[in-house]
């Protein structure tokens, strides 16, 4: 188990302006642990000022809604926490556009995962940076406790 995964400036750079950021078969080490991400840019400290927001669909199609999960925060996050359960695993997609321009942030994601609850859900997820800089540092980590497994992949998508 490692404590997180992160992507620094000498593969986040200058080269693309548009990430993709993979995590297949997600899973932590302690039980009802939340996927988090974090920003920073080149030699500064985590940035804060992140909104999330998520919609879910659970596959047994008996509930759906949104949920506003964190607000001026310095992680990205989504609504449900992962469990160490057999098949309690996530997969995330998550799109950074723009990240060498000095404006505001905003990532897309989606995701599928068998929750801590052991229901499983889909999601779409919103972020928003309400602050100025490039980002070339980009880190997950769960709410608590270290990632057991799962396989992570970033791709620079060409200008």
């Amino acid at each position: 188990s490692t404590a997180s995964v992160a992507f620094n400036s000498s593969v986040i750079n200058s080269t693309y302006d548009d990430y993709l950021f993979r995590m297949n078969d997600v899973i932590p080490v302690s039980d009802g642990a939340y996927p988090q991400w974090r920003t920073a840019s080149a030699g500064g400290s985590y940035d804060s000022g992140w909104y999330s927001n998520s919609i879910f669909v659970r596959f047994d199609n008996s509930n759906s809604g949104g949920n506003g999960v964190t607000s001026n925060s310095n992680t990205l996050q989504v609504i449900n926490a992962l469990g160490t359960n057999t098949r309690e695993k996530g997969n995330y997609q998550m799109w950074l556009n723009s990240l060498n321009n000095t404006g505001s942030k905003a990532f897309y994601g989606q995701n599928t995962q068998m929750a801590s609850n052991g229901l499983i859900y889909t999601l779409a997820d919103g972020f928003f940076r309400d602050a100025d800089g490039a980002v070339n540092y980009f880190k997950f980590l769960f709410s608590t406790g270290n990632i057991a497994s799962g396989t992570f992949t970033l791709y620079g998508i060409a200008k």
